[in-house]
């Protein structure tokens, strides 16, 4: 007997020691764990030192790198929504851009965030502090598919000296009868095309810029790739328009619609030539070489770029606020998580890291145009005078936002991000529609038209300009996907617990 128990114990002594070598052989051969790493899809040369910073600093904190994957903006959407078609998974984080929200839901390109929201400590996330007009424009249905780390709503941008010149103010008020005011929310379009219009055609050039140099009213971004829908809508949503109604019935070709394509060409004829051929750095440009007095509407985070016409034009002094009308395009850039991503929890850690305070306020020391509230509002950018003007954007966005705010429920997010096809009409054919406007190959009345048209062929509607009977977008039938780990939960589950019952279970002698 003990002789049996001997060879029994030496042989067991045998195998743990094979076992064991085993494993230190593996455990000093294996290969070393493969770093942790996110790629994001972005627009490439965007604030490319700031944003490589802050995801320096994320790095160091959490261990996981992110892959920045620069893209030409005039190809984002499509190489971004190729991937996610493919459901390749190649973008752990992608770049949203608020017109594309409502494919992207729809098609469960995206992840919803509600769950990663709901489990992170509300002191890390703060997701109340990011003003309440991009968290409707990020959300679609009940869910919410994207944080916003950059906004470009427009403003008004423009050179404050030259309205508060005395000749000039006593020139206009001898022109046109009343006072010369600042552009902003309180302006008419009608009277900010006078103001124009004064610039280009009635203030003497001697007053105005250096000799050899031609003064305009304004420039514009009508350039065939340039951004002359983001006008164009800040000329319509201004005078309370949108591309469809309440009903989503299209509208675009209605009286006011073809008044606000007239409108855009009676700009751009007071504008600077190159106008037809540029985008914003372009007008930015004209406004550094000191030949406009200012813009259509502008994005507001050009304000740090825009700014340095101070040291470059003699005696120039910018000026920014609110938008004329009351509504600039509503733009902001978010970052959410690919439906498809194999790295999603570390996805959401640079997803909450690049959208949260600590790297928005960073941002916004950099340049960067924030959505947080205690960015926004954050004292140290208006400790001095001369910190409020270089930081002068940020009150803009604010003051822009609240604006937003007084908007009936039906308008946020505005109807035209709520169709679902409004993404590949917004990207295609309303690019060819302003292009054939601005160069005069339509009239105003055969734009608007063909704009409607285009968009009821998209939207599968034509040749009606309204939704079939009982249309809707469909946002109200998402529903939460089951997580592929919700899957494996399940199938271990029970795997766990037969684990757990089979050492009290005794075989029956």
């Amino acid at each position: 007997m003990w002789k049996k128990q001997s060879k029994l114990i030496a042989a067991i002594a045998i195998v743990i020691i094979i076992v064991v070598g085993i494993v230190v052989v593996w455990y000093v051969t294996r290969p070393p764990p493969a770093p942790r790493k996110v790629t994001w899809s972005v627009i490439a040369g965007f604030y490319t030192d700031a944003m490589n910073k802050i995801a320096k600093d994320f790095t160091e904190k959490t261990g996981i790198q992110v892959e920045v994957i620069g893209i030409d903006n005039t190809v984002l959407y499509e190489k971004e929504v190729m991937e996610l078609a493919a459901k390749t998974g190649a973008y752990d984080v992608v770049t949203i851009e608020t017109m594309w929200m409502s494919e992207w839901s729809l098609a469960h390109y995206l992840e919803p965030l509600d769950e990663y929201i709901a489990k992170t400590p509300k002191e890390e996330i703060n997701f109340e502090d990011i003003l309440p007009h991009y968290r409707v424009l990020l959300s679609r249905g009940t869910h919410t598919y994207g944080l916003p780390y950059y906004t470009f709503d427009q403003g008004s941008i423009f050179r404050a000296d030259l309205y508060e010149r005395k000749d000039i103010q006593d020139l206009y008020f001898n022109t046109y009868g009343r006072a010369l005011r600042k552009p902003d929310h309180t302006m008419t379009w009608e009277e900010y095309y006078d103001i124009c219009k004064f610039f280009s055609k009635v203030v003497p050039q001697e007053w105005v810029t250096q000799p050899g140099k031609t003064f305009y009213g304004l420039s514009m971004m009508a350039g065939r790739f340039g951004e002359s829908q983001d006008e164009f809508m800040a000329l319509l949503w201004g005078h309370g328009m949108d591309w469809v109604d309440k009903d989503y019935n299209i509208i675009i070709n209605n009286e006011l619609g073809v008044k606000c394509m007239q409108q855009y060409v009676d700009f751009l004829a007071l504008a600077a030539p190159n106008s037809i051929e540029i985008t914003y750095d372009g007008c930015v440009g004209n406004l550094r070489s000191g030949i406009c007095q200012g813009f259509l509407q502008f994005f507001l985070d050009q304000w740090p770029n825009a700014i340095k016409t101070e040291q470059e034009v003699p005696g120039a002094k910018m000026g920014i606020g609110t938008p004329v009308g009351g509504r600039g395009y509503t733009g902001v850039f978010a970052v959410g998580m690919s439906a498809d991503s194999k790295h999603k929890a570390d996805a959401w850690e640079w997803i909450k890291y690049l959208s949260g305070a600590k790297a928005q306020k960073d941002f916004a020391l950099m340049g960067g145009s924030t959505c947080r509230r205690s960015v926004l509002y954050d004292p140290e950018f208006y400790s001095t005078p001369e910190l409020a003007h270089k930081y002068a954007h940020l009150k803009a966005i604010a003051d822009s936002a609240a604006l937003l705010e007084t908007l009936p429920d039906w308008e946020k997010p505005p109807r035209i991000f709520m169709l679902p096809q409004s993404a590949k009409i917004y990207v295609g054919p309303f690019i060819d529609v302003m292009s054939l406007l601005a160069n005069h190959q339509k009239t105003a009345k055969e734009a608007a038209d063909l704009m409607a048209d285009e968009i009821a062929k998209i939207s599968g509607w034509y040749p009606e300009h309204k939704p079939p009977a009982g249309w809707t977008p469909g946002f109200e039938k998402l529903s939460l996907p089951v997580f592929k780990e919700q899957y494996l939960s399940w199938l271990f589950q029970p795997l766990c617990l037969v684990g757990a019952i089979l050492p009290s279970l005794k075989r029956p002698d």
